[in-house]
């Protein structure tokens, strides 16, 4: 139990000796450098007993770290890929705290963002920052209105040029806000025309005369034949009856209106025609039906008609025209008619 030498300074511990290595452990993680070795007996400040630090300026790097597979390279491992060693492995970190390391935007640092409205798109002023996609949460934050599924960086919107309320399905923007005179809306068949949209009501106008029966319609964009967008037609049975129809006072019912004594409207008037053409309408016996004779009266409305060489005669039955009794006569060949009744012979 005794040796010749005295320069033991532990002999209690065999390891400790004056040959004993010391390394020195910059970091002080427990680990020597194995390149920084002094050997003595008793132990250096700085130093330990352990050799096998490999890098010993870092202390969180030493042979008990742990390090995990990054496959995706947004520097967070796989925790169930970890390997212990000190040297840094190949495609490995120290940190292990990727939930998925097959997508590298998806890490402890990632921002997901509320999508209370489900459409996929999230608000930017609501967001939370962890590995794991939290339930009612995305990884975009581009949504301007998260408070309705139909707005977001993928709603189309309509031209109105014509501000009726429905947009024009053939000139559209994509985005999210909506731009100065567009709408959500895409129905309105002539944004030319604010009378013209799907709620355009539409008449039926049987007699094509431009005017529709007010009682039979189709409410739709596109014009339907055989309707027309003007209604109060009256009679749509007939083309000559409609709100532009001009009725003709007949004040002596002959059965032709004064042309200068009109009113313009659907329905008939009282007292008037749509047959117009009376040059007097205060004589019965004057219209384009009566047959001119000679009383210098313009009979039948016609003023080219002559009443040169008629004759007519007149008693107290009233006026008719005897032209032809005298039309055999001739210069030397006097013509003789017997008058059956006192009356007055006019010749033009």
């Amino acid at each position: 139990g005794y040796v010749s030498s005295d320069s033991d300074c532990d002999d209690s511990d065999a390891v400790i000796n004056p040959t004993t290595s010391w390394y020195g452990d910059v970091d002080g993680d427990g680990y020597g450098d194995l390149s920084a070795m002094i050997q003595q007996c008793a132990q250096p400040s700085g130093s330990v007993l352990d050799a096998t630090d490999c890098n010993d300026s870092d202390a969180l790097i030493n042979p008990d770290t742990a390090w995990y597979a990054d496959i995706d390279l947004d520097g967070f491992g796989d925790p169930s890929s970890e390997i212990v060693q000190c040297a840094q492995p190949l495609g490995y970190v120290m940190d292990g705290q990727d939930c998925n390391d097959s997508n590298a935007s998806i890490n402890p640092n990632s921002s997901w963002y509320a999508d209370i409205d489900g459409d996929g798109y999230g608000d930017v002023s609501s967001m939370i920052q962890q590995c794991s996609q939290p339930a009612g949460y995305v990884g975009d934050s581009s949504d301007c209105n998260d408070g309705g599924s139909w707005q977001n960086p993928a709603t189309s919107w309509y031209a109105d040029a014509d501000n009726d309320g429905y947009g024009d399905p053939l000139v559209s923007m994509v985005q999210c806000a909506q731009p100065s005179g567009y709408l959500i809306d895409n129905t309105d068949c002539d944004d030319s025309d604010v009378s013209i949209n799907p709620q355009t009501p539409w008449y039926v106008d049987a007699d094509s005369d431009g005017f529709g029966d007010s009682a039979t319609t189709l409410v739709q964009c596109t014009q339907p034949s055989g309707f027309v967008r003007v209604s109060g037609d009256c009679d749509d049975a007939d083309l000559q009856i409609n709100p532009d129809t001009t009725w003709f006072a007949d004040l002596d019912l002959d059965g032709y209106g004064d042309d200068l004594n009109s009113i313009v409207q659907c329905t008939e008037p009282s007292g008037y025609l749509l047959v117009a053409g009376d040059c007097d309408d205060l004589d019965d016996t004057v219209s384009p039906d009566a047959i001119e004779i000679c009383d210098g009266i313009d009979n039948d409305c016609d003023a080219g008609t002559p009443e040169t060489g008629m004759v007519s005669f007149e008693d107290v039955t009233g006026l008719m025209d005897v032209s032809s009794y005298f039309s055999g006569g001739g210069v030397g060949a006097p013509v003789s008619v017997v008058l059956a009744d006192p009356g007055e012979l006019n010749f033009c």
